[in-house]
């Protein structure tokens, strides 16, 4: 599903590893974190200038703390709520 959504807007979507502190943005693209419940989709995207990750639920501002409060240095080990299934790391080109 994320695959074809990227392509109706002409992007790509590459799989990648990410390793806090010594992964290094590419140019023109963004680090994001899939997450999945029943049903749902959820995103988080990597701020570089900050080392940190923000999320936005449906009309919500966006912010950078988990469901604890906690500010997001990883997605795949904050407390992402019922969002349960971790889906990876990708590059959006």
């Amino acid at each position: 599903k994320m695959t074809i959504d990227a392509n109706f807007f002409g992007k790509k979507i590459t799989p990648v590893n990410f390793v806090r502190g010594s992964y290094v943005a590419k140019p023109n693209t963004i680090l994001f974190a899939g997450v999945y419940y029943e049903q749902d989709y959820h995103y988080y995207r990597y701020e570089p200038k900050y080392g940190l990750w923000s999320h936005k639920r449906g009309c919500t501002p966006v912010i950078a703390t988990d469901a604890s409060h906690n500010l997001i240095f990883d997605p795949q080990s904050c407390d992402r709520g019922p969002y349960r299934l971790f889906m990876g790391y990708f590059e959006l080109s």
